[in-house]
């Protein structure tokens, strides 16, 4: 066997091997609340005005290794650059700080799920992207295949050194409670009965419902933020 492919398979397992120790920590550092059912009327809804609160609330929550099911039209996970964030210096003694401490001072819409998941309040994303939405990722991530592992008809399988990330038109079919977000860009074309309805016939359980007006997103329009407050009256009712 050459030399070159000896290394190639090297570099193959310690990313595969990375990946499962990620993972597997990120289960054991995983903490819930009180899971119920998304069907359940009642259950707790916090409303945020963006996604950057949203980081906060998961922070004060305690929030560890866990899975979110994002409903909207944005991935919200554009990376910083470290090279960025390390100031040239020839002084001594080194200073050390920490890079997570300097991510957060750079939270932004574009990047706070990247974020989450450098801080491991994430381990997994499940993204539910509007049908269109989806065909068109799913077109230029066909073309690129930057971190993709598996594209079909309604799912693509990205990862970020263990950080599973799924981008699907449909619900995911998970057994483990999870974080459910629902931004407001997802009830552009959807009103608030057919997202409810969509919900509450899955199987889906969760201890931290989420719906973020995204104010700072001047593309997502008034009407739905209205139906997002609708749908959020939807599940508080008892």
């Amino acid at each position: 066997m050459s030399l070159a492919r000896t290394t190639s398979l090297c570099i193959v397992f310690i990313f595969l091997t990375t990946a499962l120790a990620l993972n597997t920590a990120g289960k054991h550092a995983r903490t819930y609340a009180a899971p119920q059912p998304v069907s359940a009327r009642g259950i707790p809804v916090h409303i945020l005005k963006n996604e950057r609160e949203l980081y906060g609330l998961y922070k004060s929550l305690g929030i560890r290794g866990r899975i979110m099911v994002h409903l909207g039209r944005y991935l919200h996970f554009v990376d910083i650059e470290p090279d960025a964030l390390l100031a040239k210096t020839d002084r001594f003694p080194i200073q050390l700080f920490n890079m997570l401490d300097r991510y957060e001072g750079l939270l932004s819409d574009r990047n706070v799920l990247w974020t989450a998941m450098q801080a491991n309040l994430l381990r997994e994303i499940d993204y539910v992207l509007p049908a269109p939405m989806f065909e068109e990722r799913k077109r230029s991530l066909a073309a690129s295949r930057t971190d993709v592992l598996s594209i079909s008809h309604n799912r693509i399988v990205a990862h970020d050194w263990g950080s599973r990330r799924t981008l699907s038109p449909v619900l995911p079919d998970l057994t483990e409670p999870v974080l459910l977000n629902i931004d407001a860009s997802y009830l552009e074309e959807a009103d608030e009965q057919a997202v409810y309805a969509m919900l509450a016939a899955s199987q889906l359980k969760a201890d931290v419902l989420t719906v973020t007006l995204s104010e700072d997103n001047p593309e997502i329009s008034a009407v739905a933020r209205q139906r997002l407050i609708k749908l959020a009256d939807l599940f508080a009712v008892r």
